[in-house]
């Protein structure tokens, strides 16, 4: 069982990354879909985030992060 503890220090390092990737440019909105955005990747891939996302950490960790990765925050 995650500690809530351990659920705020997860999602405050996925915030900080979330940071760096609003600053370094790597979230653009899609043209014509209201909250759907397209987020580059620390690896170079691209997700599409409407409220979830699909990659591993969110997929993954869900008991840890509840679904929020750096791509969704």
């Amino acid at each position: 069982m995650v500690s809530p503890v351990q659920q705020i220090e997860a999602l405050a390092a996925r915030l900080e990354k979330a940071r760096q990737l609003v600053g370094e440019n790597k979230v653009h909105p899609v043209l014509n879909l209201e909250n759907h955005y397209v987020v580059e990747s620390s690896k170079g891939g691209f997700y599409l985030v409407n409220g979830s996302c699909n990659c591993p950490d969110s997929t993954n960790r869900s008991e840890l992060t509840k679904g929020f990765c750096k791509h969704r925050l």
